[in-house]
C-alpha cells in the first residue's frame, strides 16, 4: 500500500482480533490500524466465504484526507501448469483502461514503467487459467505501476500497482485471486470477462460471442453428462445437424461440378490460347447447368470461426483443465499422450488426418488435385499435433460424420440412378 507516494509495507498496523475465519457464504472483517505522520491509516479487509476476491476499504483520518491511496502487488504469479511452455507464454500483466486490454511480458515491463492515467479500469497479473487483479470500485482517474524481470530460466516476476489520481482520502475496491472462469466473471465481476482471450484482439467482436456460445453450450450439456469428451462429441453431432443443410447443398454442388468436368475439359481445350474466351464460356456454362462454384465452400466458411472459437475456448475455459475423457486421453485442454515403445504419441492428430483422407478421396476425382489428397492430412498432422486433445476430438468427430454423410447421400444418388 502506498500513501502519497510513500510505500507503507513496512509500517505497523494493529490488529482488530488475531484471526478470523468463515464458511460457506458467510462474511466477516479484519480491521488494522497504523500511525503514519500526523494521522491514522486503516485498512478494512472483508473476506467473502463463497467468492474468490476479496473487499477492501482504506481510509484515511482527516489529516491525510489530501493525500492520494493505491495499492501494490509484489511476487508475480505462482506456477500452476505442468507445461512450462503453458506458462511462460501466458504470464503477463493484463490491465483494462479507457475501453482497451493490453497485456505487458517482461520485456515491455522491463524496469518501471507507468502507464498513463485513465478512467476507471483494472490491473492484475495472469498466468494460464488463474488471475490476481485490482478492481476499484470508483471510476475515477487511475494510475498504474509495472515492473517486470526475468528471474531465471522459466520464471518471471512482477510487481504492478494501482494509483487513484482522482481521489483523496482512501481506496476502496476489491482484490479478486482465483480461475479465469467466464461462470463466476459473469456473476461476480463482468468488467474481468476482458481477461479472457479470445485470439486476435481485432477479431473479439466474433469469435468472443462464438466462444462464450460455445462455452455455454458445454456447460448446459455438461449438467447432463458429466464427462467433457462425450459433451465434446455431442457438441459435434449438434454442429453438424446445423449446418447439415449447408452440408447437403454443399455435397449437391460438388456433384454438379464433377458431372460437368466434360464439358469442362472440352471448354479448355477449345479455348486453350483465349483465356478470356474460356473464362466467359465457363461462366456460362455454369449458369446454364445452374452450378454454384463456390458451392462447396459453404461449410467450411461457417465451420472455420467455429473451430477458431474452440480453440480459444479449450486456452480459456477452466472448466476443461485437467478434464479427462477416457484411456489414454487424460487432459482434454493438453495434447493426447499414448506411450508407444517408450515414446509418446498424439493418437489423436492421426486419426484426424485418416479421416480427413478418406473423406477427400470420396470426393476429389480430378487426377490433378489427387496429390493434395495425400498432403493435405500429411499437413494437418503437423499443425494439430500439439492442439489440445480436446479440439482434436472435436474435428476428427466431426470429419467422421462429414463422412458417414457422403456416404449416405452418394447410396441415395445410386439407387435414384439405378
Amino acid at each position: 500500500m502506498t500513501v502519497g507516494g510513500q510505500d507503507l509495507s513496512q509500517l505497523p498496523f494493529e490488529p482488530s482480533q488475531e484471526a478470523i475465519s468463515v464458511k460457506g457464504s458467510e462474511t466477516a472483517t479484519l480491521t488494522w490500524v497504523g500511525r503514519w505522520k500526523n494521522g491514522i491509516v486503516e485498512k478494512r479487509v472483508t473476506i467473502l466465504g463463497d467468492r474468490y476476491d476479496l473487499k477492501i476499504d482504506i481510509r484515511l483520518s482527516r489529516e491525510l484526507s489530501d493525500q492520494k491511496c493505491g495499492l501494490e502487488w509484489q511476487g508475480g504469479i505462482g506456477r500452476t501448469e505442468r507445461h512450462l511452455g503453458d506458462e511462460l507464454s501466458h504470464t503477463k500483466v493484463i490491465t483494462f483502461m479507457g475501453g482497451e486490454v493490453e497485456l505487458w511480458d517482461v520485456s515491455e515491463a522491463k524496469g518501471t514503467t507507468s502507464r498513463p492515467s485513465g478512467e476507471g479500469g483494472w490491473i492484475g497479473i495472469r498466468n494460464k487459467y488463474f488471475l490476481v487483479s485490482f478492481i476499484p470500485e470508483d471510476e475515477g482517474q487511475y494510475g498504474m505501476k509495472i515492473s517486470g524481470e526475468q528471474i531465471q530460466e522459466g520464471q518471471k516476476r512482477f510487481d504492478f500497482g494501482l494509483m487513484a489520481e482522482s481521489r483523496r482520502g482512501g481506496w476502496i475496491g476489491s482484490l479478486y485471486g482465483g480461475p479465469i472462469s467466464y461462470s463466476i466473471f459473469k456473476d461476480d465481476h463482468p468488467e474481468l470477462q476482458r481477461a479472457m482471450t479470445w485470439g486476435w484482439e481485432w477479431a473479439r467482436w466474433l469469435m468472443e460471442p462464438i466462444g462464450i456460445g460455445i462455452l455455454r453450450i458445454f456447460l448446459t450439456i455438461h449438467k447432463l453428462v458429466p464427462n467433457y469428451g462425450l459433451v465434446i462429441i455431442l457438441f459435434s453431432v449438434l454442429v453438424k445437424i446445423t449446418l447439415n443443410p449447408l452440408t447437403h447443398k454443399s455435397y449437391e454442388a460438388t456433384a454438379r461440378m464433377q458431372e460437368i468436368q466434360p464439358q469442362m475439359a472440352a471448354l479448355r481445350e477449345k479455348y486453350a490460347n483465349d483465356q478470356q474466351r474460356l473464362n466467359q464460356e465457363v461462366m456460362k456454362l455454369y449458369k446454364e447447368q445452374g452450378v454454384n462454384p463456390l458451392g462447396g465452400c459453404l461449410p467450411v466458411v461457417f465451420q472455420m470461426p467455429i473451430l477458431f472459437a474452440l480453440f480459444n475456448v479449450f486456452q480459456n475455459a477452466i472448466e476443461l483443465r485437467q478434464a479427462p475423457f477416457m484411456g489414454w486421453m487424460t487432459d482434454l485442454s493438453q495434447p493426447d499422450q499414448l506411450s508407444v515403445g517408450g515414446m509418446q504419441v498424439h493418437v489423436l492428430p492421426i486419426l484426424m488426418a485418416l479421416t480427413m483422407f478418406f473423406q477427400q478421396k470420396m470426393t476429389v476425382k480430378d487426377p490433378k488435385q489427387m496429390m493434395m489428397v495425400y498432403l493435405m492430412p500429411l499437413m494437418m498432422i503437423f499443425f494439430f499435433w500439439s492442439m489440445s486433445s480436446g479440439l482434436v476430438l472435436y474435428w476428427t468427430l466431426f470429419n467422421l460424420l462429414s463422412w458417414a454423410q457422403q456416404v449416405a447421400i452418394q447410396e441415395v444418388q445410386k439407387t435414384r440412378k439405378g
